[in-house]
């Protein structure tokens, strides 16, 4: 049989990375409350000063190739950019500072030359500890005002009584 073949060498349709999930967090090692299917958002998670260690695990839906997907992640204002990419699918941040930090995180192809376009983020508040909350340095600038007022006018009534009487003396 005699015939004719054609290849057409186009590139194979590459499938979507798949958008991660934050499938859980926890808080000094106390779950928090996700959706146990995962969430893309998860609301924010409030962290005491002494209490701020924050796991996160990742999950993205599908498996490219055969092979697993890796994750890039960022946690803003405390990492300067994305991180390196990494198959883990857990991230732990431990002795956060005072602040409001949006975490982020990216699914990438094993070959890392395609990522996700959505992107799984969640918010995480770490309150400061309670003598450097406003509303105590406020009420210790108070009681310290107040505590010198008191003893201006206890050493103001002293001096004037001394004076009075020396007055009296004097008169005598």
């Amino acid at each position: 049989h005699s015939g004719l073949s054609l290849l057409d060498p186009v590139r194979d349709v590459i499938a979507p990375v798949p958008s991660p999930w934050i499938t859980a967090v926890r808080i000094d090692g106390v779950p928090q409350p996700v959706s146990e299917l995962g969430a893309f958002s998860v609301p924010a998670m409030e962290l005491e000063s002494g209490r701020d260690r924050a796991e996160i695990e990742l999950l993205a839906g599908s498996v490219v190739s055969g092979r697993g997907l890796r994750y890039q992640y960022r946690l803003e204002g405390v990492d300067p950019g994305w991180s390196s990419a990494t198959a883990s699918r857990s991230v732990l941040y431990a002795h956060l500072p005072a602040g409001r930090f949006r975490f982020m995180v990216r699914a990438l192809a094993p070959d890392e030359e395609a990522r996700s376009r959505g992107v799984a983020e969640m918010w995480l508040v770490v309150h400061p500890p309670l003598w450097r909350r406003p509303w105590f340095l406020g009420l210790a600038a108070l009681v310290l005002a107040g505590g010198a007022t008191v003893l201006y006018r206890y050493r103001v009534a002293h001096l004037v009584a001394l004076e009075r009487m020396r007055t009296s003396i004097a008169t005598d």
